[in-house]
């Protein structure tokens, strides 16, 4: 890989660029050999979501669900 980058004459930051990582956290999200799910820290605030008194709450809730 390393060769093909070379030869393409790219330019690549060292500090920047992760090769071969068993998993990465994406803007929430897991991805690895298993594919992309979210983080479970994300999961565990959806199912530890307190009882919505409004329908502004309500709302919240819905779009965290529905993101995640």
């Amino acid at each position: 890989m390393l060769i093909s980058i070379k030869l393409s004459d790219a330019k690549l930051n060292e500090e920047k660029s992760y090769f071969s990582l068993l998993k990465i956290v994406i803007v929430g999200y897991v991805c690895d050999y298993d594919g992309r799910h979210p983080e479970i820290i994300k999961i565990i605030k959806i199912i530890e979501w307190p009882p919505c008194m409004n329908i502004t709450e309500a709302r919240a809730f819905i779009k965290v669900y529905i993101y995640y």
